[in-house]
């Protein structure tokens, strides 16, 4: 059905498809089993910033502080700076 509309509304196919994968993994997976096939935080940002880098063949500068209770972790896109702003994206809240 995604795909139909996909091509009548001239949609990227490929995307339609991956959007509708993501989609059948996220509604009919427990959150365990989805832990188990998405990459940690750390990893997949890692793994952005790398392609990022290969695409635009830019410097990302990226950082990470790990807080108090060593269990949350603080990802910065670029050099932290204790005077500018930062954003917290909760997700799933």
């Amino acid at each position: 059905m995604a795909n139909l509309r996909a091509v009548t509304h001239g949609a990227h196919l490929p995307t339609a498809v991956r959007n509708g994968i993501v989609r059948s993994f996220m509604t009919n997976l427990q959150p365990r089993q989805l832990q188990y096939l998405i990459p940690p935080g750390e990893q997949a940002f890692k793994a952005w910033i790398a392609k990022k880098k290969a695409a635009t063949n830019a410097v990302v500068g990226y950082d990470f502080d790990v807080l108090e209770d060593k269990e949350l972790r603080i990802l910065w896109l670029g050099k932290p700076n204790p005077s500018s702003a930062v954003i917290l994206f909760l997700h799933g809240a």
